[in-house]
């Protein structure tokens, strides 16, 4: 997969930039702040070893047609994924994104590569309907950026993830693909 706006580019991952893509979001020296905001009520490890990397999460990337690097300026500083979120039926397809690199936060990068993410999906899978995205309330930047994109609030479970002993709101966005080539001029 490749996919540009002429600004940033998704492609797929290879075995090439899994060293890469290692150091830049799980080594101990990497700046690890985007745990703050990717589900960290979750109990995940804070960082992974190479080889940890390596058996868990490396071989569910490669080639993944539901996972890319994000890159701006030939640099890694993102990944976008997606899921089936009713497993085998596939019909009900989750989006995430995440920008590693705090310094290219808040500059439009997110929106550009959701965008591009979510256009792509609709048509690798033209039979879905339908394309979620679910965080949390205390993630502003990721609620910010489903608004731009000009997903629908379609649900919030209060009160349900527990993070530093505060209870924050499960958010649940999602556009329908009529919708979205609507807004999108497709």
């Amino acid at each position: 997969m490749y996919l540009t706006d002429n600004q940033i580019e998704i492609k797929s991952i290879t075995k090439k930039q899994l060293f890469e893509l290692w150091s830049l979001a799980y080594n101990k020296s990497a700046d690890l702040s985007w745990r703050k905001y990717d589900d960290p009520y979750i109990p995940n490890p804070l960082f992974l070893t190479w080889e940890t990397f390596q058996t868990d999460l490396a071989e569910k990337m490669l080639e993944n047609p539901h996972c890319g690097l994000i890159y701006f300026d030939k640099k890694i500083i993102g990944l976008v994924t997606a899921y089936w979120k009713d497993g085998q039926l596939q019909r009900w397809l989750e989006v995430g994104i995440v920008v590693y690199d705090f310094e290219f936060r808040n500059h439009g990068i997110g929106e550009k590569s959701l965008r591009l993410w979510i256009t792509y999906l609709f048509q690798l899978h033209l039979h879905i309907q339908h394309i979620g995205l679910s965080t949390w309330s205390g993630n502003h930047s990721m609620t910010q950026l489903a608004k731009k994109l000009k997903l629908v609030e379609e649900a919030c479970i209060p009160k349900v993830r527990f993070y530093r002993n505060n209870y924050y709101d499960a958010l649940q966005y999602g556009i329908l693909k009529t919708d979205w080539q609507k807004i999108n001029n497709l």
